[in-house]
């Protein structure tokens, strides 16, 4: 979809596209690109004000009334964030999706320490290492989907910082994929065998890079419907391929704090 940059906006904004959302690209982009975003952002800065995940219990009831029932009727998959947080964009106004980084952090002189250290000095366990400065190493592996990723690793802090994607209610950021893994027992099962190595168990951080309002593409159904599609078809080929990881439902939101 070619769209003049000063015709009106498509969301229905009554602005201009290109005082609107000309640099999302939400309208004229491959979806597949927004939805993603493969393109991997090869710089990094330590957030001087750390974004922390909050959660779903912490919004207002009358958006909690609103997600609830999306999840509901479409599960919590795991192992696709990007998935899962879009669904609620796409149905819920008040809700961006959120692209970025979240940080895990691990204990210094654990066995998980000393295996970071090794794979930014030797290049064990991965594609390619490139040092980004100050203790921080942009490193490329396969990660545990069969797909190769490129994450952070803050030596100076102990922070592992993968990509991610969830959501934004004002200035609440909230995830129900990892929100839902906190009940998932097959998870929790998982992470009982990391205990002793190093990992801290829990997630200390977001960086937020790119943030979209996608509800706004509900004022377009055909390109909305190219979004849907896109979902779809990776939800398909991501159960697929990867029988084990399986999704559910988010058992009682008012247990996290």
């Amino acid at each position: 979809m070619k769209i003049n940059r000063n015709d009106k906006c498509p969301c229905n904004s009554n602005k201009k596209y290109k005082k609107c959302c000309y640099k999302t690209g939400l309208f004229e982009r491959d979806p597949e690109k927004i939805l993603h975003r493969f393109e991997l952002d090869k710089t990094f800065n330590r957030p001087s004000n750390p974004i922390w995940r909050k959660s779903l219990i912490n919004l207002p009831v009358d958006v909690l009334s609103k997600i609830i029932p999306v999840i509901n009727e479409n599960n919590v998959i795991r192992g696709m964030c990007y998935r899962n947080s879009h669904l609620l964009s796409f149905e819920i106004d008040e809700v961006d999706v959120v692209h970025g980084w979240y940080g895990w952090g691990f204990q210094k002189d654990s066995v998980v320490d000393n295996h970071y250290w090794n794979v930014v000095k030797t290049g064990i366990d991965s594609e390619s290492v490139e040092h980004k400065g100050d203790d921080v190493y942009l490193v490329y592996r396969t990660n545990e989907f069969n797909y190769t990723e490129g994450v952070f690793i803050d030596m100076k802090y102990r922070i592992l910082y993968r990509r991610h994607c969830w959501n934004k209610y004002k200035d609440i950021h909230f995830c129900v994929t990892s929100e839902f893994l906190q009940h998932d027992e097959v998870w929790k099962k998982e992470q009982k065998g990391d205990e002793g190595i190093g990992y801290k168990n829990q997630w200390i951080n977001f960086i937020e890079t790119k943030t979209y309002d996608t509800s706004s593409l509900s004022s377009v159904p055909s390109i909305k419907q190219k979004y849907y599609e896109v979902l779809d078809d990776w939800t398909e080929d991501f159960i697929t391929n990867n029988k084990k990881q399986h999704y559910g439902l988010i058992p009682n939101v008012k247990i996290m704090d």
